[in-house]
């Protein structure tokens, strides 16, 4: 059986191993059980946006975080990543990126 993880399943993978908290211990404070948690894990079950937002909770990360980290979203070439980026710089891109799509906008009409 070939089995896909979905790709913000596996940001919650990696956060998970990064906290070092067993399945166990996240099932006693998520009330999600660690059986669930091995198979969202796994890929044998799929995540509902209810557990990603406990477990979200539970690791004090934020959805998009999980949503940012995802490697099919970080590989699209329409799509760019400010996080790490100073706030000048980001305040500044995202001021050319309001006028660009001013622009295009004024040229469809």
């Amino acid at each position: 059986m070939n089995v896909s993880i979905h790709p913000a399943v596996k940001v919650l993978k990696d956060e998970i191993i990064r906290s070092r908290h067993s399945y166990n211990k996240i099932a006693a404070a998520t009330h999600i059980s660690s059986q669930r948690l091995k198979n969202i894990m796994t890929g044998r079950a799929d995540i509902t946006l209810r557990e990603r937002d406990i477990l979200c909770e539970y690791l004090d990360i934020s959805p998009i975080f999980v949503v940012m980290r995802r490697n099919d979203i970080q590989e699209r070439l329409d799509f760019l990543d400010l996080r790490g980026l100073p706030e000048s710089m980001k305040k500044s891109l995202i001021i050319l990126h309001h006028e660009i799509c001013q622009l295009a906008e004024n040229l469809k009409s």
